[in-house]
């Protein structure tokens, strides 16, 4: 049996997770970018955009956990989407939403991680490469090869981004890495090798893991 801990967002869940791992669990561990960039302290930037479940924590949580994914031991980083309303978001903390939307920065946000880390080529294997391996999808996603889905990012290292409402395609335009500035530019997508970004719509299908197809 192997267990996958999703969200792993403190420095006491990793170290739990760690010493499960040494004595033999079979384990894998994934986290969020916010977790990975953000603070409690952050809270009085950003506000109840940044509430989510689990809450973001420490400086001593977040370096824990950007240590753990230097070593290997957290090896995904995925996203924590909750397109609530902005106006759901914007009450008080109490009665706010919890969630913030991820998809559309979470490439973008592992890329400055995995940058500043110095090992760009980190990221892909994060967000793609090891995400399609624990899933039985390893044979055809989460990689540039011959065989594999033409699932493809073009990314400009010397374009910039700063993550603002107004380019924000979720309803939640306002979320918890607003403000934030990456050293990359996501300049097209393509889907099983056909263009859908800029511009276009992202079709998608069901995919089902070799070891249960029909």
């Amino acid at each position: 049996m192997h267990l996958h801990v999703a969200h792993v967002s403190s420095a006491l869940g990793l170290q739990a997770a760690e010493d499960a791992i040494q004595v033999g669990t079979s384990m894998s561990l994934e986290t969020c970018p916010q977790f990975l960039l953000l603070t409690a302290h952050d809270f009085d930037r950003v506000g109840t955009a940044m509430k989510m479940l689990p809450p973001i924590r420490t400086a001593t949580d977040r370096d824990a956990l950007v240590g753990g994914l230097k070593r290997g031991v957290i090896s995904i980083v995925s996203t924590d989407h909750a397109p609530h309303t902005d106006e759901e978001k914007l009450r008080d903390f109490a009665q706010a939403l919890p969630g913030s939307p991820g998809v559309q920065t979470l490439y973008l946000s592992c890329l400055q991680l995995a940058k500043d880390m110095g090992d760009v080529w980190r990221a892909p294997r994060w967000v793609c490469q090891a995400p399609a391996e624990l899933v039985g999808l390893g044979e055809h996603k989460g990689a540039i090869a011959p065989g594999f889905d033409a699932d493809i990012v073009i990314v400009d290292p010397k374009g910039k981004t700063r993550v603002q409402p107004e380019h924000m395609r979720s309803r939640q335009r306002h979320g918890a890495l607003e403000g934030k500035e990456f050293d990359f530019s996501i300049r097209d997508v393509f889907l099983r090798g056909e263009r859908v970004v800029p511009g276009g719509k992202t079709r998608g299908r069901m995919v089902r893991p070799a070891l249960v197809a029909p």
